[in-house]
């Protein structure tokens, strides 16, 4: 199954950078980036560190695009699906919901 965020609004480009530097600039202390850019969602106490990523990408639409990628032994463990995309849609809106014309998460 993939999983996907997608929203318009927002350069996707631009989106993307402004997620990075609110993370560095700790604006954003609930999503960390790895060496590669994907985001993953650190919750209380690191319970969520490294076991899921959402990956940006622009879709052939234009559209800003997230995938959610497994960890590297390329299983999920349970409900972290949910946890994800319900914590990343928060995020998004909290801090970019002006910039967002809409948002669907499939």
């Amino acid at each position: 199954m993939r999983i996907l965020a997608k929203l318009t609004g927002a350069t996707p480009s631009s989106l993307y950078e402004a997620i990075y530097r609110d993370i560095r600039n700790g604006h954003i202390q609930t999503w960390v980036a790895n060496k590669d850019n994907d985001l993953s969602h650190t919750g209380e106490n690191n319970r969520f560190l490294w076991k899921g990523f959402m990956r940006p990408m622009t879709a052939a639409d234009g559209t800003a695009t997230f995938e959610l990628l497994p960890p590297s032994s390329n299983v999920f463990e349970h409900g972290i699906q949910g946890i994800f995309m319900g914590r990343f849609a928060e995020m998004l809106i909290n801090h970019y919901g002006n910039n967002i014309a809409w948002m669907t998460m499939t």
